[in-house]
């Protein structure tokens, strides 16, 4: 039980918590960041402030994560894209997808397999993590799809906050300048570089696993 416990938490504080908290951030620091708003500034010093501030971080990180998976997912939709993603994992694990499916005959999760590899393995993804995430001895997916969700979501964050930024800037008729922006794109790219990475990764184990689960 304290286990399952702490690897909710861990989910939740890197895939929702700080992601918020980032978000936030970024959009509160607009009208400190006119530096004559000292009442502004008094107001954020209040331990009131500091509890509605992480309850807020936490429900926008929830809204970014909901937001940002969508988004991520349309890729997905295009048969082109499903194809050449899994044929990347396929090669980064080195199986084959007879050895795959032959797998999830013996899970008991595939029934009748049909005669499109890719499709197949698309289908079962979710169901061969299901299984994986929830075995004591392969609890390091947890890590990678923690990391996952935490930089998919850091990277909605830059983007929409700044976002955000930018456009009070605007309003003010200021203008931000290009360390604001080398900071704004750059963040987007990092983190969204960071969530692909740990996404491979997670798919990746979550096949090599779940072959050696089923098949040693």
């Amino acid at each position: 039980m304290g286990s399952i416990l702490e690897k909710v938490t861990l989910y939740d504080f890197l895939g929702y918590l700080v992601p918020g908290l980032v978000f936030l951030t970024i959009v509160l620091f607009c009208p400190v960041a006119d530096m004559n708003n000292v009442e502004t500034l008094n107001i954020y010093n209040t331990g009131i402030f500091t509890a509605i501030f992480l309850l807020a971080g936490f429900t926008s990180g929830i809204l970014l994560s909901e937001i940002s998976r969508i988004i991520f997912s349309v890729p997905f939709c295009f048969r082109r894209f499903r194809n050449f993603y899994y044929k990347i994992i396929l090669k980064k694990s080195g199986l084959e997808t007879e050895v795959i499916k032959q797998a999830l005959i013996n899970s008991r999760f595939m029934l009748t397999p049909s005669s499109d590899n890719i499709q197949d393995i698309a289908q079962y993804r979710r169901t061969m993590y299901g299984d994986i995430q929830i075995d004591e001895q392969y609890k390091r997916i947890h890590n990678y799809a923690s990391a996952e969700s935490m930089y998919k979501n850091l990277s909605f964050a830059f983007l929409i906050g700044g976002a955000v930024f930018r456009l009070h800037f605007n309003c003010a008729q200021h203008s931000p300048g290009w360390v604001f922006c080398f900071i704004w794109w750059g963040g987007v790219l990092l983190f969204a570089g960071r969530h692909i990475r740990f996404h491979l990764k997670k798919d990746l184990y979550t096949l090599v696993w779940f072959v050696r689960k089923y098949l040693t």
